[in-house]
C-alpha cells in the first residue's frame, strides 16, 4: 500500500517507516520513533542535508527555494535520539529541534560564515517542482550523474516547516546545546577539512 502517493520519494520513505513502526507498536513491540529535524555537523561523509553547506560554500548554488526549516546540530541530535532509546515510552515519537530559520536566512548565515556571496535568486516552488522533474526525468532516460536540482532538494529547501520540541524537553529532559551560528561554523570547518569545500580566500 502507497501510504504517502503524494510525496517526493525522499519523504515517502520517512512516511512509510514512521507508518510501519507505529503499526508495529500497536503489536506490542516496544518502539520508539526519534525525529531529529534538518541536521548540520561533522561526519556527513554523503554528504547529505550538508550538501546544501557545501554547495553555497563553493558558490555552486546560484539560487534556492524559499521555505521554513528547524535545524539541529547532529551531535545534539544524536544525543536526543539516545536519550529516547533510554527514556521515551512505547510507541510515542519525539521531535529534537534546534533553531527555527527561513532558507533566505539559512542560505545567507552558511554564505556569510564560509566568507561567500549568498545565493542571489529565488525560484518559486511551482516552477523548481517542474524544474526537478525534467531534470529527473533527463537523468533516468540518458544516465549520468544526478541533478543538484531534484525531488530530495526541493524537499530538503521548500517542504520543511518551524517546530518546537517541548515534549522531548519535558520528558526526556533534552536540549540543544549548540547555537545554529556554532553549528554551522563546524559543519563549515570539517567540511574544509575533508575537502568538500575550498579554504578561505
Amino acid at each position: 500500500m502507497n501510504h504517502g502517493q503524494n510525496k517526493t520519494p525522499y519523504l515517502q520513505v520517512k512516511y512509510e517507516l514512521d507508518w510501519l513502526a507505529r503499526e508495529k507498536a500497536k503489536e506490542g513491540l516496544p518502539v520508539v520513533i526519534a525525529i531529529p529535524t534538518m541536521c548540520f555537523g561533522e561526519y556527513d561523509y554523503g554528504p547529505s542535508t550538508g550538501r546544501l553547506v557545501v554547495e553555497i560554500a563553493k558558490e555552486s548554488m546560484p539560487a534556492y527555494i524559499e521555505g521554513n526549516r528547524n535545524v539541529i546540530y547532529a551531535g545534539d541530535a544524536g544525543k536526543g535520539i539516545v536519550l529516547a532509546a533510554e527514556k521515551g515510552r512505547a510507541g510515542e515519537r519525539y521531535l529534537f529541534t534546534g533553531t527555527n530559520i527561513s532558507m533566505s536566512d539559512l542560505t545567507r548565515n552558511i554564505a556569510v560564515s564560509a566568507g561567500v556571496n549568498p545565493p542571489s535568486k529565488r525560484i518559486p516552488l511551482p516552477i523548481a517542482k517542474l524544474l526537478a522533474f525534467l531534470f529527473e526525468t533527463k537523468q533516468k532516460l540518458t544516465g549520468g550523474k544526478e541533478a543538484k536540482l531534484n525531488s530530495t532538494t526541493v524537499a530538503i529547501m521548500a517542504l520543511g516547516q518551524f517546530l518546537e520540541g517541548k515534549k522531548s524537553e519535558t520528558e526526556l529532559g533534552f536540549t540543544s546545546t549548540l547555537s545554529l551560528d556554532e553549528t554551522i561554523e563546524r559543519t563549515i570547518q570539517w567540511f574544509r577539512e575533508e575537502g568538500y569545500i575550498p579554504n578561505r580566500r
